[in-house]
């Protein structure tokens, strides 16, 4: 109990957060197909991201080696 002239935090009820009632994975690709924008498919969304992480993957590649070719010594 708080002593006499102290205040003491209002008790607020306990609610589920929000975040919790979002859902943050798919249980399988068909379920991400659905709420995809302008008509994608989730197979070229997929073919993409591959060929984007391809293609940034050989260009760290290039440039690291580029930098220790360049390297003095």
């Amino acid at each position: 109990m708080a002593a006499a002239g102290e205040e003491t935090a209002p008790i607020l009820p306990r609610r589920c957060p929000v975040l919790l009632r979002v859902p943050l994975a798919y249980a399988t690709a068909g379920d991400a197909a659905d709420g995809l924008l302008n008509g994608l498919s989730i197979e070229s969304l997929q073919r993409w991201t591959l060929v984007y992480l391809g293609l940034s993957a050989v260009a760290f590649i290039v440039v690291w080696l580029v930098g220790y070719l360049r390297r003095p010594g």
